[in-house]
């Protein structure tokens, strides 16, 4: 977890504040994002209607 605290730069650890509570909001947060993929072509089109969009 220190690796999520500290951003490295020309090798040196530059603290970002980021508290473990923090990270558990976020990994809370991240479950609940929606993510579309398709499979076929392996990319995340922008929402479920960009592939049927006319072109």
């Amino acid at each position: 977890m220190a690796a999520a605290r500290a951003f490295e730069k020309a090798g040196q650890a530059i603290p970002l504040g980021i508290t473990e509570s923090d990270l558990t909001e976020l990994a809370r947060i991240a479950k609940g994002i929606y993510l579309p993929v398709d499979d076929a072509l392996k990319i995340h089109p922008q929402d479920d209607s960009f592939l049927k969009k006319p072109r």
